[in-house]
């Protein structure tokens, strides 16, 4: 008498590239994401599950162009899409996730960067003042600082100029990410 009912068919899967890869197959026109954009006008622009991956595999082959397959990538900034979109083109296929907590002072940035042995770090606008200094005390093995806003201009890598490398190099088949 005390059967179990499903609700809902549950599938497994091996790994989260497999779950992404999945969900796009299964909703490629749906809304993954929202983006609130403040220009003149208020608006939003809607990225569905095909569009991220897509920029998932922008994101992954430009970061293994850098060389940083295999590597750790350590994340630090606000709940937004430039976050999300680098954490799962890390998870993805190209190495080690790092996320870091925002509320962080700068010396627990810098050490968890030590500590993790992190090869890049992507980071939002309001975090270039730290990494900066992090850059300057060299105490760390980053090789990369990159940057999720594109107004950016101290010097970092920009995550925009690194999707459109990416594309370049997907369209010259030069990796199959």
């Amino acid at each position: 008498m005390n059967k179990k009912r499903v609700l809902y068919e549950a599938k497994e899967y091996r790994d989260i590239r497999e779950l992404v890869w999945d969900t796009v197959r299964r909703y490629p026109d749906n809304v993954a994401f929202i983006i609130k954009e403040q220009q003149d006008t208020l608006t939003y622009r809607n990225i569905t599950y095909q569009m991220l991956q897509q920029d998932i595999k922008k994101l992954g082959t430009a970061l293994i162009e850098l060389g940083l397959e295999g590597k750790r990538i350590a994340i630090i900034a606000n709940n937004r899409y430039e976050w999300c979109l680098s954490y799962l083109a890390t998870l993805c296929g190209v190495g080690i996730v790092v996320p870091l907590d925002k509320s962080l002072p700068l010396g627990e940035v810098e050490g968890l960067l030590q500590r993790s042995y992190a090869d890049a770090v992507v980071f939002e606008e309001k975090y270039s003042e730290t990494m900066q200094s992090i850059k300057q005390n060299a105490k760390n093995n980053i090789e990369h600082y990159i940057c999720m806003d594109s107004n950016n201009k101290k010097g970092f890598l920009s995550l925009e100029d690194l999707l459109k490398k990416g594309e370049e190099l997907l369209l010259k088949r030069r990796y199959s990410f």
